[in-house]
């Protein structure tokens, strides 16, 4: 932000795992078919700024890089690799609802494989080129200021309606352009637009009250010209496909440059947290004349006293 670090790292222990998907593809066979896999990344140990890691996977049975040419292409933080060689990219709720990590999206460029014999076992030996993970996309930090509050905030799922930038699709790990830093880069595939709902689910904790806390998610930033629309909104529940969406609790709007690709941007305007009020919870209404029996449960969910001589309830009926 503002030419300085915005204090967003990705940290991995010793032992960590990743979900990994490979992509396998003849380069001396035009045409013929990807064959993808599921296998497992385990961090080894950090070296400097770098992680190492070894990969467990069973090779396919017709791989022979010994008289073919073969490329091979991966990625984690993401859901799979489609026949075309895209790595599909979900929102975050997808992993966190199969109980696996949220990881942002890794790819590791198509490069050549190659065999050698293990002079200790004579096994042949499975290496590649580089594989070197680069990191896709960018982050995005919207700051939630609680300092004049009155109780916590528990945002769990912001939603955006932009064509700014998009947060759903899949990485072309074998179709490269030239992206916003003029570096080259898998293309990126996305049906979401100007009108789409973009849903991002996330688990960053609370805003206690006089406090302050960015919540950071991914996206993949379009390239533009000038300012683009952004209508942004925080709920502390979750879209349900059953029920839909919940009110929103913070609505705002932004005009937006075009963001840079592989970098941490935070908005530069905190958004004030909303301000907590009195609920009412349940209604019981008993037999008889109207109010004759009629019970209120409200519920409080302010740090502070709530006096209810401040409230009135009032009468509305639809006949008149």
């Amino acid at each position: 932000m503002n030419g300085k670090h915005a204090g967003l790292k990705l940290v991995w222990n010793p032992g960590d795992k990743e979900t990994l998907y490979l992509a396998f593809k003849r380069a001396d066979a035009p045409g013929s078919a990807l064959t993808v896999l599921k296998s497992s990344l385990t961090i080894i140990k950090k070296e400097g700024k770098r992680y190492k890691a070894s990969v467990d996977v069973n090779a396919p049975v017709w791989l022979n890089p010994a008289k073919e040419k073969v490329i091979i292409a991966g990625a984690i933080g993401v859901s799979g690799i489609d026949a075309s060689g895209g790595a599909l990219v979900p929102g975050p709720r997808s992993f966190y609802d199969s109980g696996d990590p949220y990881t942002p999206p890794m790819y590791f460029a198509p490069t050549q494989l190659r065999v050698r014999t293990n002079p200790g076992t004579r096994e042949r030996e499975y290496y590649a080129d580089d594989l070197t993970f680069h990191f896709f996309g960018s982050m995005i930090g919207a700051t939630i200021d609680n300092m004049q509050g009155n109780m916590t905030y528990s945002p769990h799922e912001v939603t955006i309606k932009t064509d700014a930038f998009s947060t759903e699709g899949a990485i072309q790990l074998f179709d490269y352009e030239t992206d916003s830093n003029n570096n080259s880069a898998p293309k990126w595939k996305t049906t979401q637009n100007a009108g789409t709902t973009q849903r991002v689910y996330f688990e960053q904790g609370d805003v206690e009250r006089g406090k302050k806390r960015t919540y950071y998610f991914w996206a993949v930033p379009a390239q533009f010209s000038g300012r683009r629309e952004m209508l942004m909104e925080f709920r502390t529940d979750a879209y349900d496909p059953t029920l839909g969406a919940t009110a929103d609790e913070i609505t705002t709007k932004w005009n937006v440059k075009q963001l840079a690709a592989g970098k941490v941007h935070r908005l530069p305007i905190e958004i004030p947290a909303p301000m907590g009020d009195l609920i009412i919870t349940e209604v019981f209404i008993g037999g008889g004349t109207y109010g004759a029996a009629t019970a209120w449960e409200f519920y409080n969910p302010t740090d502070f006293p709530i006096n209810l001589k401040d409230y009135y309830i009032q009468r509305f009926d639809y006949h008149g």
